[in-house]
């Protein structure tokens, strides 16, 4: 028997990220959608860590567990991709 194919198509833009959260029912809370700004505008894996430090340095407010969260979040319904590294996490 073969697998199912995922029919859900990949997301290529902030714009289909922030669709695919609506339907699948997630609150777009405004750090959740600073988060995917970010990872969107810079295409590149980022750490927690990271993602936090340039969400204050331009100046949008976020708390270190509200970044952790919202990750976690967003990697576990497929809207962003969780990369397992030996000295932690990335997020993209």
């Amino acid at each position: 028997m073969q697998p199912l194919a995922n029919t859900t198509p990949p997301i290529d833009s902030l714009d289909g990220a922030i669709e695919r959260c609506q339907a699948l029912g997630m609150r777009l809370s405004r750090q959740r959608r600073y988060i995917l700004e970010l990872l969107w505008q810079d295409k590149e894996h980022l750490s927690a860590r990271e993602i936090y430090d340039r969400l204050s340095q331009s100046g949008r407010e976020i708390g270190h567990t509200s970044v952790y969260q919202n990750l976690e979040a967003l990697s576990e319904q497929g809207i962003i991709e969780c990369v397992e590294r030996s000295d932690g996490r990335l997020y993209g």
